[in-house]
């Protein structure tokens, strides 16, 4: 008996000692760290927009850096091998850099900048390290977009719609004496007389965004999408990237255009997918769907146009399904009519035979892929946890994306296609983040 209570004592003490040593080294580890203050949101930096190259080799990504004291944020591009190494700066300096694009041959990197004082398109040479500037439109350039063939590039401006139908030149001065007028007149007030006219922190100031195609070697661009209408979304309600596309002969450009008519479009949903003959410039509508449709992408074999639509008109906070257009056809059908989920904006893998989303699921934000013949009941889960924030696919299946959890910004990854050999290839944050006791969160 004296020899259980003697045990039990002991065992006692092993377990007072145990829980002592636990806990010095838990105040050690909280001691080495520290919690987050407001200050870290500006000392993280914000990575973004991981575009691959074509043969899979390298991956392109922007680094957004904050300077608290100068109220301002610089953006840069990096380079890294996606199978891992140390990224190296591309092309940065003290104004923006972004939208990173290869070219087909991957030879070239389309960005925009406005190193010169407004936005422009630049090409760089990934060879000679060169940057020339493309672009020279004085309603700026943003969202470059390659043709298959390298020898156009698409961009989005926003100009005054009534001088949309004129030769480029003359449409371009006007455009910039008007704007000239509004910016040097003493009057600042505004008469409003229809609704969407502003988002967030900018005016719309009755321009509309037009795509426009210039050549890849130089010249005058060519407003592909005039008139009074929006070719790409102006509210990110209805936006996730670059919403047009090129088919693969370049011949043919596909859009999203805004509601018609105009007065109509401050509470209608329906958007619509069009397209446009580059030689003809005709245009032929090839959704009716009077919910939205967006973000079409052409099959690389030429058969589909992909793109996502909601089914319930007027509804900004409908399902987003995956939807493909037989282009031979003219038929359209849901690769997701029973899937209870979101998807965000699909892309192709080389082959044509799968294609790739992101979409919402208990609390986090997976990337999916299915198979674009309908074979499969539902979409496959490519990442674990975290939330995919954009992506881009390589010609023979790599994948590169951006990831935040909850504990860590966004950072780039790369994957294959059937979700196998994940690898990290930004470590932008990691010194700053290993210095923080941040707590974990628990579903």
């Amino acid at each position: 008996m004296m020899m259980v209570k003697r045990s039990g004592r002991w065992f006692f003490l092993f377990c007072f000692a145990l829980t002592l040593c636990v806990t010095t080294a838990s105040d050690l580890r909280s001691q080495a760290k520290r919690p987050m203050e407001i200050d870290d949101l500006f000392r993280i930096k914000r990575i973004s927009d991981a575009q691959i190259s074509p043969d899979g080799k390298r991956v392109a990504y922007v680094v957004g850096t904050v300077d608290k004291d100068a109220n301002k944020t610089n953006s840069d591009i990096y380079l890294v091998s996606a199978q891992g190494g140390t990224p190296e700066l591309a092309i940065g300096g003290e104004k923006q850099e972004r939208h990173p694009r290869w070219s087909p041959d991957g030879k070239t990197i389309a960005f925009e900048s406005n190193r010169d004082g407004s936005m422009q398109i630049y090409l760089y040479d990934v060879g000679s390290k060169a940057v020339t500037q493309l672009t020279h439109i004085s309603s700026e350039a943003a969202q470059a977009v390659w043709s298959p063939d390298g020898r156009q590039i698409a961009f989005v401006s926003a100009v005054f719609p009534e001088f949309s139908d004129r030769p480029f030149s003359e449409s371009d001065r006007a455009n910039k004496e008007k704007q000239a007028a509004r910016d040097q007149s003493k009057v600042k007030a505004r008469i409003i007389t229809k609704l969407l006219y502003r988002h967030w922190d900018s005016w719309v100031d009755d321009k509309r965004q037009h795509i426009f195609v210039v050549a890849a070697k130089g010249g005058e661009p060519r407003d592909v999408t005039p008139g009074d209408r929006d070719a790409q979304p102006p509210s990110m309600t209805f936006s996730v990237g670059d919403d047009f596309d090129f088919s693969p002969d370049g011949a043919e450009l596909a859009y999203t255009a805004t509601p018609v008519p105009v007065r109509e479009e401050s509470w209608s949903t329906n958007h619509d997918i069009y397209t446009v003959d580059l030689n003809t410039g005709v245009h032929t509508q090839i959704t009716t769907n009077l919910a939205a449709d967006g973000f079409p992408r052409y099959s690389p074999d030429g058969k589909y146009i992909s793109y996502r639509a909601q089914s319930r008109a007027g509804f900004e906070a409908d399902r987003w399904q995956v939807m493909l257009y037989d282009r031979a056809k003219k038929s359209i059908r849901s690769l997701m009519p029973n899937w209870d989920r979101s998807a965000g904006g699909p892309e192709w893998s080389g082959d044509s035979k799968t294609l790739f989303f992101e979409a919402e699921d208990q609390a986090e934000q997976p990337l999916w892929s299915l198979a674009s013949d309908g074979s499969a009941s539902a979409p496959k889960n490519l990442t674990a946890s975290g939330a995919v924030t954009g992506f881009s696919v390589s010609r023979e299946g790599t994948i590169a994306f951006t990831r935040a959890q909850m504990v860590r910004s966004a950072e780039v990854y790369a994957i294959k296609s059937d979700g196998t050999q994940e690898v990290k290839l930004s470590t932008e944050n990691d010194a700053l983040f290993a210095t923080l006791d941040i707590p974990v969160p628990e579903n």
